[in-house]
């Protein structure tokens, strides 16, 4: 499967820091997927690398973001981070009631 997506990614992207960055992220999505499926638990080491690498990648490589300086595609990796992150925690507050 994780070859289909990198072979896909590669059709559209080409050799470029778009087709390693969606590779690397799709990767760590695919490994957490298979884990939950597996032990019903998401890993916080793939979940905080992930947020690490995306963080690095937007500020190193703002156009990812369509933003042209380093802090702006910080700050709209650092909002893309807090919504999906306060989707996952606020659904999880509610599994608890």
């Amino acid at each position: 499967m994780t070859g289909y997506f990198f072979v896909a990614y590669f059709t559209l992207f080409g050799l470029s820091i778009q087709y390693a960055a969606i590779t690397l992220l799709t990767a760590l999505l695919l490994v957490s997927t298979v884990v939950d499926f597996r032990h019903t638990i998401i890993p916080d080491e793939t979940n905080f690398f992930g947020m690490g690498a995306g963080l690095v990648l937007a500020t190193a490589f703002p156009a990812l973001h369509g933003a042209s300086a380093g802090w702006e595609g910080l700050l709209r990796a650092t909002m893309g981070l807090l919504a999906g992150g306060g989707i996952v925690y606020l659904t999880g507050m509610i599994g608890d009631f």
